[in-house]
């Protein structure tokens, strides 16, 4: 048996050599593509440096680069000082926006140009900011009963969250007066107009980084139709007050005060399979392979629990399956609800339960993505996908947790 492990583990490790390999091939292929820093290519150049510094690549651009994005960041945040806006479309965040948009925000923004290069998608659509949560409580003459309640202490976690909803929910928000009509106005700035059922989400100004992963403390409300995006909004606006939220603040040592909530608003998308990406196994913490958890209809039931998905296991190097993939007895799916409103449970065909769920295309597409996006952050990712026949969507990337990786990522 020692023998064997030695193997792979020799084995293993001299595949990630090969990976690191190809990373620093890549890392001059950039430089040669890109001599400056533009706002489009920001994401690609800071990623690059990061990467060049932790593989000890020399750069002949790197001095250069760094102070590019230097000058062109502080650039951008002073106009966004002067003129802070109400919304972001998705493709124009960046990670230095997290207390703008908020951690979900923030990310997909930051993956939007990096997924797209390697030939994936993020559903379209944009980010109500934290500013945009200040206007509407101004706007609602609630801000300082608010402010009062986060100082009252003595008030009991569940009275605080009760009153704070409560205010939030009641509050008017219309489409054809000031932060309602701002966001409505966004569907059509943003060529979303057609779209007819959007996911809305929290996107907390602490979440999902690598000290705090708020996964499940937020509301999230999925097949929205336009015409009631706005209350949904207030929903997840006031999910910043749910009991779990107050509590975990107080048990991780977060503010308290000056609270703000981002939204996330995106197309929903109809996936014939979906899962959840592993970048480094998550038992062994093997760096050379792909995991790949998916079911058919939408990623939920595999997030969830509640479905029992496929599992597959890719090499990063070769994006070839590198052991027999387990095929699970799927008897539903989760998909859109009646009524085009949010989700319900349909039972797959019995000829279809135990049919792979996903192609050996579709894993080799997921594994070029994957790693793309894993050399962007430099450590190991959990990513949430759909497919929609061989068209790949990332829907979330969250740094991997765990014994393996630590406990938080690095």
């Amino acid at each position: 048996m020692t023998a064997v492990s030695d193997a792979l583990s020799t084995e293993s490790a001299a595949r990630t050599a090969r990976l690191r390999s190809r990373d620093a091939v890549d890392l001059k292929s950039i430089e040669r593509r890109f001599p400056d820093v533009t706002i489009d290519n920001l994401p690609q150049i800071k990623s690059a440096v990061a990467r060049a510094k932790r593989l000890g690549v020399e750069l002949k651009s790197l001095s250069h680069w760094e102070e590019q994005i230097l000058s062109l960041e502080e650039r951008r945040e002073a106009a966004m000082r002067a003129e802070p806006p109400l919304t972001l479309l998705l493709r124009d965040i960046y990670s230095a926006d997290v207390a703008r948009a908020g951690g979900k925000g923030s990310t997909l923004g930051e993956i939007w140009r990096i997924v797209a290069g390697a030939g994936g998608e993020v559903p379209p659509g944009f980010a109500l900011t934290t500013d945009a949560y200040r206007a509407f409580l101004r706007e609602a003459g609630i801000e300082g009963e608010l402010a009062a309640l986060e100082r009252d202490h003595d008030l009991p976690p569940a009275a605080r969250a009760a009153r704070a909803r409560e205010l939030i929910l009641n509050a008017p928000l219309s489409a054809g007066s000031g932060v309602g009509k701002i966001i409505i106005a966004a569907l059509a700035a943003y060529g979303l107009e057609g779209v007819n059922s959007f996911g809305v989400r929290t996107s907390g100004t602490d979440e999902d980084g690598a000290q705090a992963a708020f996964a499940g403390a937020g509301d999230t409300d999925l097949y929205v139709p336009p015409e009631e995006l706005l209350a949904h909004v207030k929903e997840v606006w006031a999910s910043l007050w749910n009991v779990r939220s107050l509590s975990y603040r107080r048990t991780r040592g977060l503010p308290t005060e000056n609270l703000a909530q981002a939204v996330v608003v995106q197309t929903m998308i109809d996936c014939d399979v979906s899962g959840v990406a592993f970048t480094a196994d998550p038992v062994s913490g093997d760096s050379s392979r792909l995991v790949v958890d998916a079911a058919f209809g939408l990623g939920e039931g595999v997030v969830s629990g509640q479905i029992s998905p496929d599992q597959f296991v890719v090499s990063k190097l070769s994006s070839r399956e590198i052991l027999p993939p387990i095929i699970s007895d799927k008897k539903f799916e989760i998909v859109r609800g009646r009524e085009s409103r949010g989700t319900q449970e349909r039972r797959v065909p019995p000829e279809r339960r135990r049919r792979r769920s996903m192609t050996p295309v579709q894993l080799a597409k997921l594994n070029r993505v994957s790693r793309a996006l894993e050399r962007h952050f430099g450590y190991a990712l959990d990513i949430e996908f759909g497919f929609v026949g061989d068209r790949l969507y990332i829907l979330q990337v969250r740094p991997m947790t765990g014994d393996v990786f630590g406990k938080s990522a690095p």
